[in-house]
């Protein structure tokens, strides 16, 4: 079959939905909720779209702030794990790691570089 008769064969199956579709009655509406569920996910990263909620100083104090956290809680694992047992550093750097990659997420959101 040449080339343009696949193109014909294909708007017409095309074309022979969409007057199905035209030709359908409309569906009913659904009632809408007077309540919302009690349960109701809502998108934050929606809600500062329509504007900048902090200027990039604060930012960029914020994230210096986060690195301290970060630097403070690794080192008191390093230093608990030399100086109290191996078992306290690897507890205490649970945290640390939390904090960490919570601050590298934060740097990477805002575009901060190294």
């Amino acid at each position: 079959m040449a080339l343009s008769a696949l193109y014909r064969l294909r708007f017409d199956a095309i074309s022979s939905l969409a007057a199905a579709v035209r030709s359908s009655k409309p569906k009913q509406a659904i009632p809408v909720r007077s309540s919302p569920p009690s349960r109701t996910r809502v998108n934050l990263k929606a809600v500062y779209i329509a504007g900048m909620s902090k200027s990039r100083s604060e930012v960029l104090a914020e994230s210096r702030s986060k690195g301290i956290v970060a630097g403070a809680t690794t080192a008191g694992a390093v230093a608990a794990g030399v100086f109290v047992a191996p078992i306290a550093g690897v507890v205490v750097a649970v945290p640390a790691a939390v904090f960490v990659y919570k601050w590298w997420k934060h740097r990477a959101e805002n575009g901060i570089k190294v």
